[in-house]
């Protein structure tokens, strides 16, 4: 069985580290598929557009990774107050 010991800052570190991660990997996904989307050619819009269901799904992916890390961290914030 799992047992919860440690400092919080260790605890959470590959957490925290899994969220900047899927974090930086929105900025990228975003700024990338923007960049083509204003200075690509029409062909690879077109592109772009046959695929928008699975880059959607990538992105609400890396979105609720993120999401999960700060709703899992308040929720610890929350009983570690609880506790005391």
């Amino acid at each position: 069985m799992t047992e919860i010991v440690g400092e919080p800052k260790s605890r959470w570190k590959h957490r925290r580290r899994m969220a900047y991660a899927s974090m930086v990997g929105l900025f990228v996904a975003v700024l990338f598929l923007g960049l083509f989307a204003v200075l690509g050619p029409d062909e690879v819009f077109d592109r772009l557009s046959k695929v928008g269901m699975i880059l959607s799904t990538i992105l609400f992916g890396l979105v609720s990774i993120v999401g999960a890390y700060v709703g899992f961290a308040t929720l610890d914030d929350m009983n570690k107050d609880k506790t005391r």
